[in-house]
Formats: structure tokens, sequence, C-alpha cells
């Protein structure tokens, strides 16, 4: 996905307090994709969103490291 197409997923999330499933753009030692980072759009400052999971715990991401997003529900 583009950075634009995944901006578009992420501002539709957070207006509509949707959950979103992210997949991160880095590999881990085993090259292999981490497990998809699920949660609600809660707030956004310049290239960084804040995802709160599911058990409240909140997460920062760099909009540039994400692969792709999809809402969920």
């Amino acid at each position: 996905m583009s950075l634009e197409q995944i901006g578009e997923v992420l501002e539709e999330a957070f207006s509509k307090g949707s959950v979103v499933s992210l997949q991160m753009a880095e590999l881990n030692e085993e090259h292999m994709y981490e497990a998809d980072l699920t949660g609600k759009v809660i707030s956004f400052l310049e290239n960084r969103i804040y995802v709160q999971e599911k058990k409240g715990a909140i997460q920062i991401v760099s909009i540039e490291k994400i692969r792709h997003a999809e809402i969920i529900y």
C-alpha cells in the first residue's frame, strides 16, 4: 500500500472510531513480519499515530513503518 492509501484508512478509522489492523514493514530476526497490531486509532501527531490495543496499552507508530492497514470493524 502507498503511504497515501494507508493515511486514508487511518483517517477513516479515526473519524469513525473503527478498529484497524496494521502490518508493519519491518522484518524480525527470522525475516518474517511480526503479528499485526490491532486497535483503535486514538490520536495523530505529525507522522505518528497512537493506537490503543484491546487490553488498553497504547502503541505509538510511525506511519512510514506501516506496510498495510485495514479497517476490521
